[in-house]
């Protein structure tokens, strides 16, 4: 059993391309309260990029919200995902995070629609994994539909992605473009 442990917890992140290139920034507090957590400041990735010399830095910032799809619609030039007739699928999400476009250039995602080059570029927009895209539109291609994102932001669909393996750090339902945080928080995050 040990040695079956062992074997899982080395092969985390193995399945990434660029493995060995990759780094976490860990925010390390000492005296009462020590601990380490793997939350930092969204300032720290632009002041990583700017300061160290690195391919690609990507921030995650997860926020529960209520995603919304409509059936019927709910493609660009249709409904504004909450508006107009159709089938309304409606659910708060726990494993949605802002991220940056250049989580594709770091981990390795297995892409079903869309391109990673440029999915989370654009501000309201929206990479779904395979099973997120089933909950929301049912079978068939997704990319250019609409979702409503906490009542008030309509979110364009970028592109499908497989579920991340079960050994990898980074777990999500689906990824929308780190910009878009600063529509959506009441304060800007830094």
């Amino acid at each position: 059993l040990i040695l079956v442990y062992l074997t899982d917890e080395l092969s985390y992140n193995k399945f990434n391309e660029h493995y060995r290139d990759i780094y976490r920034v860990d925010f390390v507090k000492t005296g009462e309260g020590a601990g380490r957590n793997a939350t930092v400041t969204c300032a720290a990735g632009p002041a990583i990029e700017k300061d160290v010399p690195v391919a690609a830095v990507a921030r995650m910032y997860g926020r529960t919200g209520i995603l919304e799809a409509r059936d019927g619609g709910g493609t660009e030039g249709g409904s504004r995902g909450g508006t107009g007739s159709g089938t309304v699928r409606r659910f708060e999400e726990q494993n949605v995070f802002f991220a940056d476009n250049a989580l594709s250039q770091i981990f390795t995602m297995h892409w079903r629609e869309g391109r990673a080059e440029d999915a989370l570029k654009q501000m309201n927009s929206i990479v779904l994994t395979s099973a997120m895209a089933r909950k929301y539109f049912g079978p068939g291609p997704v990319v250019g539909k609409t979702m409503l994102y906490d009542n008030s932001n309509v979110l364009r669909v970028t592109g499908v992605v497989d579920s991340m393996p079960a050994n990898s750090d980074i777990q999500f339902d689906g990824l929308i473009s780190f910009e878009t945080l600063y529509t959506v928080e009441a304060k800007p995050v830094a």
